[in-house]
C-alpha cells in the first residue's frame, strides 16, 4: 500500500546508505506522485546546489531506480542524476538520489508567467523531442512540471514511467507496460488503452509534445478545464479532440492537427520527422 508522502522540516539531517550524517534540508520543493523533492546541503561539498529526491513508496524502488538510471545517463537536455542511495526516515530505509537544485523551476511558471515568445516554445519542443531520440525512451510523463528550466533550455525530469524506444530492450529491463499509467491531460489516446500499451512508441511522445505546444502557444489545452478524465479518453480516441483556434500561421495550424490525430499511423511517425515540421513553424514565425 502506498503512504502518504511527508513534508521534512528544514535543518533535518539524513544519513547517506552507510549510516553518515550527509543531507540536510534547506527547502521542501514538491511533492509528486510517489515521492518528495527538497533543496539541500551535502556535507563536505561545496560544489551544489543540490536536490534530493525521496522515494516515499517503497513498492515503487524499482521504478525509482530505473528514473534515477535514465538520469544518470547524463546526455543533453537530461535532469542529471549525481548518484543513488539509501537514507532512513523514521526508521526505514528510503532510496534517495541527488541532482542539481535548479533555481529557475519548471516549465509551468513560464506558462504562469507567459515569459517567453511563440520562438522559444517551438525551439523547447524542439529540445525535448531530440533529448528523447538520443536517450532512447518513450517518456510516458510529459508534461510542463517534468521539465525543467535553465538558461531558457528544456532540461526533461521524471523518468519513473520512461521504457526503451527499442521493445527487445523492454523485455530485457522488465518494462512491458501492463497499466494505464500517466497524466491523463497529456497522455496519447493511445496511451489511455491496455490492449495498446506494448506498442506504445515515440508516437506517444509526439501527440504529448505537441499538446504541450498548444498549451505553450494559447495558455491552455485544447479541452474544457472541467471535463471528466473518462469523457477526456473519449474525445481523444473519438479524434473529436482539435486544437482550440488557429495559430494563424499555416505550418502550426498543421502541425497542431497532425501531432493531435487520434491516429497513430497519421502522426508523425518518427521524432525527425516531427522535428522537421518544428523547424519549418520555426522558420515561418521568424519571418513574419
Amino acid at each position: 500500500m502506498d503512504v502518504d508522502s511527508p513534508v521534512l522540516k528544514p535543518g533535518t539531517v539524513l544519513p547517506d546508505g552507510e549510516g553518515v550524517p550527509t543531507y540536510r534540508i534547506v527547502e521542501h520543493i514538491a511533492n509528486g506522485g510517489m515521492a518528495g523533492v527538497y533543496h539541500v546541503d551535502i556535507v563536505d561539498r561545496t560544489d551544489g546546489p543540490f536536490a534530493l529526491k525521496i522515494n516515499f513508496q517503497p513498492r515503487r524502488v524499482p521504478m525509482f531506480f530505473r528514473e534515477a538510471r535514465w538520469m544518470s545517463l547524463q546526455k543533453p537536455g537530461l535532469v542529471p542524476c549525481y548518484w543513488a542511495d539509501h537514507t532512513v526516515i523514521d526508521k526505514v530505509p528510503t532510496s534517495v538520489y541527488v541532482m542539481p537544485y535548479l533555481h529557475e523551476g519548471s516549465m509551468v511558471s513560464r506558462l504562469q508567467r507567459r515569459s517567453y515568445n511563440y520562438a522559444d516554445a517551438v525551439s523547447w519542443i524542439y529540445s525535448i523531442s531530440e533529448t528523447l531520440e538520443t536517450v532512447g525512451c518513450v517518456h510516458r510523463d510529459l508534461k510542463p512540471e517534468n521539465v525543467l528550466m535553465i538558461s531558457n533550455q528544456p532540461l526533461v525530469a521524471d523518468f519513473g514511467l520512461a521504457i526503451h524506444a527499442d521493445p527487445k530492450a523492454r523485455v530485457t529491463w522488465g518494462e512491458v507496460p501492463e497499466f494505464v499509467v500517466g497524466t491523463p491531460p497529456y497522455m496519447s489516446p493511445e496511451q489511455h488503452l491496455e490492449k495498446c500499451l506494448p506498442e506504445l512508441d515515440c508516437r506517444s511522445d509526439i501527440y504529448t509534445l505537441t499538446m504541450m505546444l498548444h498549451e505553450l502557444w494559447f495558455g491552455e489545452l485544447p479541452f474544457p478545464n472541467d471535463i471528466t478524465a473518462e469523457a477526456l479518453k473519449d474525445l481523444k480516441i473519438s479524434g473529436a479532440l482539435k486544437p482550440m483556434a488557429s495559430t494563424k500561421i499555416e505550418s502550426a495550424d498543421a502541425l497542431l492537427i497532425k501531432g493531435l490525430t487520434s491516429l497513430r499511423v497519421r502522426r508523425y511517425q518518427t521524432h525527425a520527422e516531427f522535428r522537421q515540421a518544428l523547424r519549418q513553424v520555426h522558420a515561418d514565425i521568424i519571418g513574419q
